[in-house]
Parts: C-alpha cells; structure tokens; sequence
C-alpha cells in the first residue's frame, strides 16, 4: 500500500504522463525490471546514438517494432526489439513482462501496450532519469 508521500508523487507523475496510471503497477515502478531495462537503453544509447535527443532514440528504436503492424506491442515484439539491440539474453520472460506492465499501466491489454504508449513512456522516463 502506498504512504500519502509515494500517493503523491504517484498521482502526479500519472497527471503529466498522461498515458498511464501508477496504481496498479506500483509493485514494479522503478523496480528491478525497469531499472534493468533502462540500464539496457542508456548503455545503447551511449554507445550508438549518443548525441540523440532521448525522443530521436527512442522513436527510432521503436520504428520497427511492430512486426505485425497491429499498433501494439507484446512480449514476442519486445524480445525481438532486445534482441536487435544486442541485449536479448539480458532480460528473462517475467523481467519483459514486468516492463510491459509498468510502462502499459491500465492501458496494458493480454500482455500487449500500444507502440504510442511505450514511445511517450520511454522519452519521459529516459528525460526523467537524465535530470537524476
């Protein structure tokens, strides 16, 4: 259960996302999986797209992912992606699911987030964690 301080910042994190809420992926926000994953990103980023912008990187990460051009993106799609980066032996089945909760929030349906909502949450989060 959240204290009033994490309930906060919560419900005002999901105000200026927009795309999602934190309720029911509190247990894993800013946790190992994410944490993880973002390891992953930065790492990349530094050594291949180092003078992007955090949204220039993200969106062109992103722009073939979706494989069956569906507009969402499920656990096969995003082990695909880890696996284009060089990365796919890094993060196991429970840790992917984990991201996609976390970044799918209420959004998240079957296991699949749509490819918008994991672009605007990578930039975010990736801005979020360059300002730390």
């Amino acid at each position: 259960v959240p204290t009033t301080m994490n309930a906060m910042f919560l419900s005002r994190m999901s105000r200026s996302v927009g795309f999602r809420l934190y309720s029911q992926s509190f247990a894993c926000f800013n946790g190992p999986s994410v944490d993880k994953m973002y390891d992953i990103l930065q790492d990349y980023r530094a050594k291949n797209y180092s003078r992007e912008l955090p949204s220039r990187f993200v969106k062109e990460l992103l722009k073939h992912t979706d494989e069956n051009s569906d507009g969402q993106m499920e656990y096969s799609e995003f082990k695909h992606f880890l696996d284009n980066i060089g990365a796919g032996d890094q993060m196991n089945k429970e840790e992917i699911e984990d991201v996609l909760k976390y970044v799918g929030g209420d959004d998240a349906v079957d296991g699949k987030i749509s490819i918008e909502t994991m672009q605007k949450v990578l930039i975010d989060d990736l801005r979020a964690r360059q300002k730390k």
